[in-house]
């Protein structure tokens, strides 16, 4: 019985938090937020309520309008492994690139990194 809780937390544990090799410029994707504009916002005062609460948020994302309903989108979390150095957050960049990332050091060496979803 202790084995078969093992070899389960095992395989979740992979599935959480899995490692892949490192690929320079490869950013996750996540999704933060959908939600709907307040009190029925025509489709130009919903692009302008969402820019608005844009400017408010202290990270790194970006956000897709369509009709009155708005998705927000910002970055995973990432620890870097062999070879590969932690780039923080950037906003003065666009999303993806603000996002924080691994680095590979030395590019003639195997680099691993993982993403926590």
């Amino acid at each position: 019985m202790k084995f078969s809780c093992v070899v389960i937390l095992l395989v979740l544990s992979v599935c959480l938090f899995s490692s892949s090799n490192a690929i320079p410029k490869l950013r996750q994707k996540r999704t933060l937020a959908q939600e709907y504009c307040p009190n029925a916002m025509s489709a130009k005062e919903c692009a302008n309520y969402a820019e608005e609460e844009s400017k408010k948020l202290e990270y790194c994302h970006r956000y897709y309008v369509s009709g009155n309903h708005i998705e927000w989108q910002s970055c995973g979390r990432a620890i870097c492994g062999k070879n590969t150095r932690l780039v923080e957050e950037d906003k003065s960049k666009p999303y993806p690139e603000c996002c924080v990332h691994c680095e590979i050091i030395d590019p003639n060496k195997s680099a691993e990194s993982s993403a926590i979803m």
